[in-house]
């Protein structure tokens, strides 16, 4: 991904991190979606992510309930930005090829210094760190 504002990763933290306000509880997706101000589409897609991960666990009743199954002092900001938006590319030189089109560009050691700090403090913010007030 090119580096820029994502709402999903956003929503992905928010979601994780009402989750671990109510710990082992169950939650229904109609009662997150609605806490954390996303429409239930938006969750189910979200949720879908997550759970593949093995973020969340869901139950496979009549209504598909959720909650945490990684302690969020364990699920940083960087794994929820991979997850959602991918590997971080904050520069086309710094992508799998490392090859930005032009010959000596000479920034590519700049860009991977910058992006390597941006993953290093986003690997140390963890979910359960994160300060959000939910309204009920």
């Amino acid at each position: 991904m090119q580096f820029q504002k994502s709402t999903d990763v956003v929503y992905a933290m928010r979601i994780l991190h009402y989750l671990h306000t109510y710990k082992d509880t169950f939650l229904t997706a109609q009662v997150i979606s609605k806490a954390v101000c996303i429409t239930e589409i938006q969750f189910a897609k979200i949720a879908d992510q997550l759970k593949e991960k093995g973020l969340i666990a869901s139950t496979n009743g009549e209504e598909n309930e959720y909650r945490l199954a990684k302690a969020a002092h364990k699920i940083s900001v960087y794994d929820v930005l991979l997850i959602v938006e991918g590997a971080l590319d904050l520069n086309r030189s710094l992508n799998e090829g490392g090859d930005c089109g032009l010959v000596c560009c000479g920034a590519q050691d700049y860009w991977a210094s910058i992006q390597d700090a941006l993953v290093d403090v986003l690997s140390k913010k963890d979910i359960a760190s994160i300060d959000m007030v939910w309204q009920m």
